[in-house]
Order: structure tokens, then sequence, then C-alpha cells
């Protein structure tokens, strides 16, 4: 024989799942509807295809500008990006010193701002909305000139 307090409960369990509201279905949005928000993603495929890289107007300009690159080693250090790339030497990040070829994201400025801009997977976090844009190709040109060398300040 079943004692009373079982069946209690057991009823009670019962009917309190019947209350259940359907799972909702994942649209995979997580609650972001903005339509403006463009994530930019490096094409990777298997066979050491490198990245595709797209070069701009905007990037030619803030590669070749020694002020930008400065101010971009200047955010590079508020921002504290040696905490993980160590002065650009590498550490918990990788370096940004060694070969372009190396580069798993792609070594040209505009795949450095994406990289910057949107974050990668295991540990590179975004600046979007933390830096603005500008900001974030300033830091960008700073990081190629450490592979690229940094362009002379124009004669005063």
């Amino acid at each position: 024989m079943i004692p009373r307090g079982a069946l209690a409960l057991s009823a009670t369990l019962l009917l309190a799942g019947c209350n259940q509201s359907p799972p909702q279905k994942d649209t995979g949005l997580s609650g972001n509807n903005d339509p403006r928000l463009v994530v930019a993603l490096v094409n990777l495929s298997p066979g050491g295809t490198p990245p595709v890289t797209e070069s701009t107007a905007k990037g030619k300009e803030y590669e070749k500008d020694p002020q930008k690159i400065a101010d971009g080693k200047q955010l590079f250090t508020q921002m504290n990006c040696s905490g993980c790339h160590s002065h650009g030497g590498g550490g918990m990040g990788p370096p940004l010193t060694k070969p372009q070829k190396e580069w798993i994201y792609g070594s040209s400025i505009e795949n450095i701002v994406s990289t910057v801009r949107e974050g990668r997977p295991k540990g590179m976090p975004s600046f979007r909305g933390k830096l603005p844009d500008d900001q974030i190709w300033e830091v960008a040109a700073y990081v190629h000139s450490l592979v690229n060398g940094a362009p002379e300040p124009a004669g005063e």
C-alpha cells in the first residue's frame, strides 16, 4: 500500500507541471533586435587559405599618419591592451609583432579594426561601444605599425 502523503505529493507535482508554458523557440537574436548591428567576420577555410582582406582609403590614411599611430599607442596603453599582448610581444594574448602570414584573422589594418571592434573567440573582447570608431582605427594603426613599422613624422 502507498502512503497517503506520497500520493498527495505526486498529485501536487503532476498538477504543477500542467500549468507550464511551452518552451519558446530561440530566434538566435538573444534579445538584440537592432537591424544596424553588423558583425564583421573573416572567411576562414581549410587548407591554409589566407583571410580575406579589403583595402580602404580610410585604412591607407590611418596607417600612414604618424599622429594617428601615436594616438593609437596611447589608447593601447590606456585600454590595457598590454595586459594581454605585453606591449606587442604576446602574453595571454597572441604577439602582435610576429610575421603577418601567421595572423589568423588577417594583418591588414581593416582586419585589425574588425578584430578590435568585434572581438574574437577565446579571449579578445569587443571594443564596440567602448571606443569610438576613429579610436578603434587609431589602435589598429598602432598595432599595424608594430609589424610594418611606423612612418616618420612630417618635417617641421
